[in-house]
């Protein structure tokens, strides 16, 4: 679980981690700090989101 805050242009920053598996969080980390919010919404805003990570399927 992380905690981001996102900006006037919707993108986020300052995220920091809430919960989870150290072995993942800079993975979360990471991968939030790529997203994009729509301009359409109010902003800034500030959020908490949950990551799931799964691995891929052997076949």
């Amino acid at each position: 679980m992380l905690h981001i805050e996102i900006n006037e242009e919707g993108a986020v920053h300052d995220p920091w981690v809430i919960s989870g598996p150290k072995e993942l969080r800079d993975a979360a980390l990471a991968a939030v700090k790529e997203w994009k919010y729509s301009k359409d919404g109010p902003l800034p805003a500030s959020s908490e989101v949950t990551l799931a990570f799964q691995l891929p399927k052997k076949d």
